[in-house]
């Protein structure tokens, strides 16, 4: 979601980060993989402990605050 609205505020989303890191890696879907990728590469994701990112979980309420709020500072940045 939060790359899409970059994208529709023009923002460069061209930005993008290996996500061979994590261990979970190949349970994120295709269609998923460049946001994702743009997220981590802007430090808006940044997975949880073991090296996992947990695409097919759900996100807690503070996991989704803390990367809006990390959107915003990127927002301002940009």
């Amino acid at each position: 979601i939060l790359y899409n609205y970059a994208k529709s505020l023009k923002f460069n989303v061209d930005q993008s980060a290996s996500l061979y890191d994590f261990v979970d890696r190949e349970n994120i879907s295709e269609w998923a993989e460049v946001a994702i990728s743009w997220a981590v590469a802007n430090g808006i994701m940044s997975g949880k402990d073991d090296g996992l990112l947990d695409p097919l979980g759900n996100a807690t309420r503070a996991e989704v605050a803390s990367m809006v709020l990390r959107f915003v500072e990127f927002e301002q940045k940009s």
